[in-house]
């Protein structure tokens, strides 16, 4: 059975696999973690040195006795760990953990055999370091390396094609994420080989986005407060306040999107003594994690773009890492290339032991050119950084040889410059009649030169002359311990008086002077402080904390310990966060009530904003202004409703429908109601049925004079169309039929008569006015045209046909036309 062993190696963790007769199995710590985390701790009272990711939050608090990155300082000799009470190389700390006997310990092999070993190192780790790991760590303990440069990213790559995943040649683009730093490459597919053509890195922007955009707010809320954070810390305070980041992203999360969170005591690694208060808002961190992925995808296409690859030639990419679980880096990127769904592919951190797995499967020939380089530059940079170390210690030494011999120098030079210092000094003292400090001068320069017979004549002359202001001098000092006295209580009136009484003793004493000059200022200071207090208080007493603040820094300017104004400014800084809240508090209440139409409320809500946010005075007056103008036109409109609905109501009872259908479109155009509408629509078909009938009398009114008129064929047609109208009157309609039909047959029958008549008796002066006989009568032509029989001499009223005592009256109203509908 033929086992062999993987490791990806990076700055903070190695993953292992086991690769058994080409089946590929993790590597578990003992600790059951997913990887070896490479944070320790030294635990002195057991003498162990115990690994794992729980020690991360202190090593990145700079907690002594936690170790990490230990990549980046293993090639420094004098980087050491302790154990047993003694220092230790760092690069031992691998054995000293037991990680090394771990990894040996999983391929459960023959204890004579070397382990061949496949190493993947993380960009971020020097040659040098790489070197110093395999040949201080690895190859004494058995590992046989038998390759060590062949990149994650490649390894991807090549487990990608083995899986089938990809199967073109072309270029290739993966985004890294495997640490906090996020690396891009693009490879080249050809002949079953992948060529590395470029690469690049973001640093810091590895991690997950949202918590990158979170800490990034955090630092910059706190650096506008007071500028502590310099650029080339910013790394150091990301990687400490990682450690809580998932606790506020949790707490982001929860939160509504526009409403401010509070995080609260957030203590940076460098001031851990001072805790800060951070406000964030949802829906910024989101915009500005959006943003940062946007800069990040805009500057992988950029850098892209400069190899001047064809689109066409671009056949996918791969996402390395669990950062890449937020969609919106393969959103960004999808929107500047077309790549099919299946071209974009996702690895996870659990998925790199298979990864490794692939490594040894490869044809590592083709790589030995560039392990023999890496192994050549770490040699280089090993033996740079000696030589660096050996030509530091070279320096050191000059320096400190020169710094002695310039010490030596200083000194003589000092102690010459000291005595004639001391000399002048007692020139002057004695000018200004201060024997005890001319004669304390005086010791001083015989001290430093004791064979200076000036020295000495200078002492015996202040000693002479000090014993003889003895008296005075006993005076003017229990002056000046009263002026000391009341300058130190603060009573600086009192030690005015004193210092004066002191300089009449005594016209040349400084200390009184100072004391005089001193008290002068402090005094006048005391009085401007005790004005700025006032201010103030008459400022707080109107709430005016702004105006209130600035009488305060006035004090603070004058004396910056004032404690009174310390407190203050603290109480009202308090009262401004609080003031704020309520202010919040009411902008919501008000925006219900504004959104409920609770006017009344609203009005009261603003007013209260009115007195409480002065800085916004004006717009809440304008705000409450109008919600009055709006509460009156709404009032306005209420009476215009109860006066319309009064009048329909009125309206309805006399069923003055016409009135009723004026009135309430009036007032559905002010406000939508239901029982009004109804109200309405029955209206208009009382008068919609009011006019239907109005029609059918008219028609029957003109049928009935159509039959006066005996116009037969008209009365029928009509009477016709009106039966087609109102199918409901047939009953009414078969009279009016009936009184027709009955006429045409009366009107034949008088015709045929007067026929007889003319064809049994000669011709007379009347036949002349005689219709002529049907048989010679033509037949009318054209559309309604219709024979009728000459109309008789009227002899019968209308009573004849509708019993009524109706005057015979001329066609009138309607028409044939009015019916056609």
């Amino acid at each position: 059975m033929s086992q062999s062993l993987a490791l990806y190696i990076d700055k903070y963790y190695i993953i292992g696999a086991i690769i058994s007769d080409d089946v590929v199995y993790r590597v578990t710590p003992s600790n059951n973690e997913d990887r070896f985390w490479l944070y320790f701790y030294e635990d002195t009272a057991s003498d162990k040195i115990i690994y794992g990711k729980s020690y991360k939050n202190a090593y990145h608090s700079n907690t002594p006795h936690y170790h990490g990155d230990i990549f980046s300082q293993m090639i420094d000799r004098e980087k050491t760990f302790k154990r047993y009470g003694r220092d230790q190389e760092l690069h031992k700390i691998f054995k000293a953990s037991g990680i090394v006997d771990e990894l040996k310990e999983a391929l459960h092999r023959d204890a004579q055999a070397p382990i061949a070993t496949y190493l993947s190192f993380s960009q971020d780790i020097s040659d040098a370091a790489r070197l110093t790991f395999i040949r201080d760590v690895l190859e004494p303990e058995d590992f046989d390396v038998k390759e060590s440069v062949v990149r994650i990213d490649h390894l991807a790559l090549e487990h990608t094609f083995r899986a089938k995943r990809y199967d073109q040649d072309g270029h290739y683009l993966v985004l890294n994420a495997c640490n906090e730093n996020l690396h891009y490459s693009v490879y080249k597919h050809t002949d079953n080989i992948l060529i590395r053509e470029y690469e690049g890195c973001l640093e810091g922007l590895g991690i997950d986005l949202t918590s990158r955009a979170l800490l990034e707010h955090i630092l910059n809320e706190i650096n506008k407060r007071q500028l502590i954070i310099r650029e080339e810390d910013r790394k150091a305070e990301y990687l400490h306040l990682e450690s809580y980041v998932e606790e506020w992203t949790a707490e982001l999360q929860a939160a509504q999107p526009r409403l401010p969170i509070t995080l609260t005591n957030i203590r940076l690694s460098k001031m851990s003594d001072n805790p800060y208060d951070v406000i964030l808002i949802k829906n910024s961190i989101e915009e500005r994690s959006k943003a940062i992925i946007e800069d990040i995808i805009r500057e992988i296409v950029s850098s892209v773009s400069r190899l001047d690859i064809p689109q066409s030639d671009l056949k996918g990419v791969l996402f390395l890492g669990n950062t890449f679980e937020n969609s919106q880096f393969e959103q960004a990127l999808l929107k500047r290339y077309t790549f099919p769904p299946e071209a974009s592919i996702h690895y996870i951190d659990g998925d790199l032991y298979t990864i490794i797995g692939v490594y040894p499967q490869m044809d590592c020939s083709q790589f030995s050119e560039a392990t023999q380089s890496s192994l050549a530059q770490g040699e280089d940079e090993l033996k740079r950084q000696q030589l660096a170390k050996e030509e530091e210690r070279r320096r050191r030494e000059a320096e400190q040889s020169r710094a002695e011999q310039a010490e030596a120098e200083r000194k003589a030079f000092e102690t010459k410059k000291n005595y004639d210092e001391a000399m002048n000094n007692v020139a002057d003292y004695e000018k200004q009649g201060e024997y005890a400090q001319m004669l304390d001068w005086a010791k001083i320069a015989l001290e430093l030169s004791p064979d200076s017979g000036e020295a000495q004549k200078k002492v015996e002359e202040s000693t002479r002359l000090l014993s003889e202001m003895k008296v005075r001098e006993e005076q003017y000092k229990a002056t000046m311990m009263r002026a000391q006295k009341s300058f130190g209580e603060g009573l600086w009136s009192e030690a005015i008086a004193q210092a004066e009484m002191a300089l009449s003793i005594k016209p040349t004493s400084k200390e009184a002077n100072r004391i005089k000059s001193e008290a002068s200022k402090l005094l006048e200071r005391a009085e401007q402080i005790d004005t700025f207090f006032t201010k103030a208080e008459t400022y707080l007493s109107q709430k005016a904390y702004k105006e209130a603040r600035m009488e305060l820094q006035k004090v603070l300017a004058l004396d910056k310990n004032n404690k009174r104004a310390i407190d203050q400014l603290s109480a009202i800084d308090q009262a401004i966060k609080e003031l704020h809240k309520q202010i919040d508090a009411i902008k919501l209440e008000l925006e219900r009530a504004t959104e409920t139409a609770d006017l009344d409320t609203a009005i009261s809500l603003t007013n209260k904003l009115i007195e409480l946010d002065t800085e916004h005075q004006r717009a809440w007056t304008e705000q409450s202004q109008h919600l009055k103008a709006e509460q009156k036109r709404l009032a306005q409109e209420a009476a215009e409703w109860a006066s319309l609905k009064e009048q329909i109501d009125k309206a309805l009872f006399g069923e003055q429908w016409d009135e009723v259908v004026r009135l309430g479109e009036t007032a559905l155009k002010l406000r939508e109601d239901p029982l009004l509408k109804s109200n309405l629509d029955r209206a208009r078909q009382k008068l919609d049925t009011i006019r239907q009938q109005e029609l059918y009398d008219q028609g029957i009114s003109q049928v009935k004079s159509y039959i006066v008129d005996k116009e037969w064929d008209q009365a029928n047609e009509m009477l016709l169309k009106l039966q087609e109208q109102y199918p409901e009157k047939k009953d009414s309609f078969k009279k009016l039929f009936n009184q027709i039909f009955e006429g045409e047959a009366s009107s034949v029958q008088r015709s045929s008569d007067r026929a007889t008549r003319r064809a049994t008796s000669p011709a007379t002066t009347d036949d002349f006015f005689d219709m002529p006989s049907s048989s010679k009568r033509e037949k009318p032509t054209g559309k309604g045209s219709t024979n009728h029989p000459p109309k008789p001499q009227k002899e019968t009223s209308a009573d004849d046909f509708f019993g009524s005592s109706s005057p015979n009256t001329s066609k009138k109203g309607a028409t044939l036309d009015d019916f056609n509908f």
